[in-house]
């Protein structure tokens, strides 16, 4: 096996689309100051005597330090810089707060964080659960022992990874980072109720140590090439618990090699997979979760309010390398089923 490289004839032939964006970077964009993420959250339902209002609620605030690399390695150093799906993502579960804030028992994973503003989303969307909670009086064993565990296989991205939790003030002993290559993953065989040995292993980091298994595992931008489909697949039914659940997101199958394989490679480890496709321009103004709603249709504030967060919106996404106007997203909603007898 070799780390970046096309399965299919076709593709070898062809230069990676990922190798020439990131080739295309200039010195100066990989050497700026950190870079500010607003993150648009949900809004939340006000009931007061006037009946239900639509309360909007402030963006998360996330800051990234990129890596300094003068002489980039291509796809080798593709997690030095930003991408459009960490955004994307990033939005998606700021907006979709269930699926981190009530997910399977377990931490919460990021693969190929790169600089990590999906699982810093998870970790702030954590901490300000943490201290409401602390404030109702309401604490949870679940909240308050979560961590987001964030691997990469670059010993640099990893170092800055630490970096970027730091910079976000988020507590290091809560959220860890750890080398994790996909290549060292077990094979998954067929995932099914027969196989005890395959429900048994666990993801291993780059130390040979094996790791618990966790609820959530968050995806931007992982399947760059053809055979990262087979080797995501393994790792997820490695890294989840039982019932778990994976979000992986990134560019369309004609920006990412690994990305028409991918929900086939799944199915074939016995892992459930939907393909969404829908996450592109016309999402950018919306919520996901629910029809986008102004929040007093007589009160032209509230438009310039909403136009005023797309234009932020769509200013963070050209912040990252490679996004351009219609670039579009593939994610695949993932779920490891449960055994028979604990359903």
């Amino acid at each position: 096996k070799v780390r970046g490289t096309e399965s299919s004839s076709t593709a070898a032939s062809q230069p990676s689309r990922v190798a020439k964006e990131y080739h295309n970077l200039t010195l100066s964009n990989r050497r700026m100051a950190p870079l500010t993420f607003s993150i648009p959250q949900i809004a939340t339902t006000d009931v007061s005597t006037s009946g239900e209002q639509q309360q909007q609620q402030p963006p998360l605030k996330i800051q990234i330090h990129q890596v300094d690399a003068s002489e980039p390695e291509h796809q080798h150093n593709t997690g030095f810089v930003m991408w459009p799906a960490a955004v994307m993502l990033s939005k998606y579960i700021a907006q979709n707060p269930r699926l981190v804030l009530d997910r399977q028992p377990g931490d919460v994973l990021e693969l190929g964080a790169g600089c990590g503003l999906t699982g810093l989303t998870a970790a702030v969307m954590l901490r300000n659960q943490q201290e409401q909670e602390q404030i109702d009086g309401t604490t949870t064993a679940t909240s308050a022992s979560c961590n987001v565990i964030f691997t990469d296989y670059n010993p640099e991205v990893l170092e800055n990874l630490d970096r970027n939790i730091r910079l976000n003030q988020l507590d290091v002993k809560s959220h860890s980072v750890v080398g994790l290559d996909f290549f060292d993953q077990p094979e998954a065989s067929q995932y099914d109720d027969s196989n005890e040995e395959a429900k048994e292993e666990s993801w291993v980091d780059m130390n040979g140590t094996r790791r618990t298994q966790v609820g959530l595992v968050l995806g931007a931008d992982i399947l760059c090439y053809s055979n990262d489909a087979d080797l995501v697949a393994n790792t997820l039914v490695a890294a989840l618990v039982e019932g778990g659940q994976a979000l992986v997101l990134g560019g369309d199958e004609d920006h990412r090699f690994g990305v028409k394989g991918f929900a086939e490679a799944c199915r074939n480890v016995g892992l459930n997979v939907n393909v969404r496709t829908d996450l592109g321009q016309e999402t950018t103004t919306t919520t996901m979760e629910q029809p986008s709603t102004v929040i007093d249709n007589n009160n032209d504030q509230s438009d310039g309010a909403t136009a005023a967060a797309a234009q932020q919106w769509e200013h963070d996404l050209a912040k990252t390398n490679g996004y351009e106007q219609g670039y579009n997203f593939t994610m695949f909603d993932i779920h490891k089923p449960m055994s028979k007898k604990l359903r």
